[in-house]
């Protein structure tokens, strides 16, 4: 509880500070509007990814398995103890939440292109994705190490700011095509001489 309210509240700050400074943005493309659809999914999916690790951390589940990729032989061992399951609940999240993040990233760099924010947003999530499965099987092999646990903790909350950013700016594009519409009607309906 204590952490998923930590991610919240990280969340709230970084929301603030976004809006604090008041971006200025085009009018988006339609196309660019729709990013939504790919870009809130992931942002949740990482944000309970986030939640399910510190499950793991906090039950003690963190070296139920020691054998990777799969855990006891298998991909989800036969009748074993909640603990194992938490931990392989954890790494099979992991693999949709990559998954997710790699095909929303691809989504985003093709179709915001022209926006700077977004397309560096969307070339440095993957990077996070690939330094946080690394940090993950870091902290197996190190028998959970300080520093590689509190790494793998910090590149997720990274990795959640990422996808909050893109959410952010991706509303704050639509923001701007709703405000220039009603200057484009009122164009529109200048008093015609008869």
């Amino acid at each position: 509880a204590h952490l998923a309210t930590s991610m919240l509240f990280l969340s709230l700050m970084v929301g603030i500070a976004f809006n604090t400074f008041q971006p200025r943005f085009e009018a988006a493309p339609v196309s660019l509007l729709k990013l939504k659809r790919w870009v809130l999914p992931t942002l949740v999916l990482i944000y309970f990814q986030i939640v399910l690790g510190a499950l793991v951390r906090h039950t003690g589940a963190g070296l139920a398995c020691m054998d990777i990729p799969f855990c006891r032989g298998s991909l989800w061992p036969e009748g074993a103890p909640p603990i194992l399951q938490v931990h392989m609940l954890h790494r099979l999240g992991g693999i949709v939440v990559a998954l997710m993040v790699f095909l929303s990233s691809w989504r985003v760099a093709q179709v915001g292109r022209e926006n700077p924010c977004l397309r560096r947003l969307a070339l440095l999530a993957p990077i996070l994705v690939l330094i946080q499965v690394s940090l993950g099987l870091w902290s197996i092999y190190s028998a959970l190490g300080l520093f590689p646990v509190t790494a793998h903790l910090g590149v997720g909350a990274l990795l959640l700011v990422t996808y909050l950013l893109m959410n952010l700016v991706v509303r704050a594009s639509r923001a701007a095509t709703i405000s220039e519409t009603p200057a484009t009607i009122r164009g529109n309906l200048r008093p015609t001489a008869i």
